[in-house]
């Protein structure tokens, strides 16, 4: 409840400091209307991005469930020691690339924003970015994928090297999810929120099958974990691709 309340608290407050600071903004720094020069209202703001909270949300919602998913099974059908294994292999690996990719999609969003603005190759922006994200994020995660065993019981002891097992797999999905951020950060701008919608009800199908095919019929953790993982690499891939190519349309 303490964590709950916490949280909330936090974000609640996040949110009236950004309205504070659009409040005492000097007019010339806010959006405008596409009608006139008038500063746009709060109201006129909302309704044109009315798909942030009628999509976004239901989006991010349904990801951080697929998140969740491999743990309580992993629990379920394998008990508390699989589900610790996969959530150290999974922060291990998610914490560093979130962090990256993080700082990456806020400065990306409001530069592929004003070359759409500006009418400049959003498309060749977009496959430059990703390109340098792969290239950036290359070699750590090939030393992952072909050593996570033996990293993860050097680093945490031989206990843990069931860990590194999943990590092998989990670095090919964190991968493509690392070098998608701009193709993520080009979403808003292009208005494709209603496609990355259905894009993670998609996603949460698969890894649902590929979940219960590993634990239930296969009755192999790693294996369920890779199954998982190659959904997660198919389906980014997916979200590339189809970023890149209706980013001039």
């Amino acid at each position: 409840l303490v964590l709950i309340v916490t949280n909330l608290a936090g974000t609640l407050l996040g949110t009236a400091l950004t309205y504070l600071g659009w409040r005492r903004a000097p007019p010339t720094q806010r959006q405008h209307n596409e009608s006139d020069e008038r500063p746009a209202t709060l109201k006129q703001l909302a309704r044109r991005h009315i798909d942030f909270p009628l999509l976004r949300t239901p989006q991010n919602l349904i990801n951080a469930f697929s998140q969740s998913l491999p743990i309580l099974l992993l629990s379920t059908y394998f008990g508390a020691s699989s589900a610790g294994h996969y959530t150290i292999a999974i922060s291990v690996l998610g914490i560093p690339s979130n962090l990256i990719g993080g700082a990456v999609m806020s400065v990306f969003y409001p530069r592929i924003t004003a070359a759409l603005n500006n009418g400049e190759n959003a498309r060749a922006l977009i496959i430059k970015a990703t390109v340098g994200m792969a290239a950036a994020g290359a070699i750590p995660f090939l030393i992952v994928m072909l050593g996570g065993p033996f990293l993860f019981s050097f680093i945490f002891g031989k206990e843990w090297h069931i860990a590194g097992h999943y990590a092998q797999w989990l670095a090919a999905w964190l991968f493509v999810a690392f070098i998608n951020r701009p193709a993520v950060s080009a979403i808003p701008a292009l208005r494709l929120q209603g496609f990355l919608l259905s894009n993670e009800i998609i996603s949460i199908m698969l890894r649902v099958v590929s979940l219960y095919v590993g634990f239930a019929l296969l009755r192999d953790n790693v294996a369920a974990v890779m199954l998982f993982s190659i959904v997660g690499v198919l389906i980014n891939i997916h979200l590339i691709y189809y970023v890149i190519r209706h980013s001039n349309e």
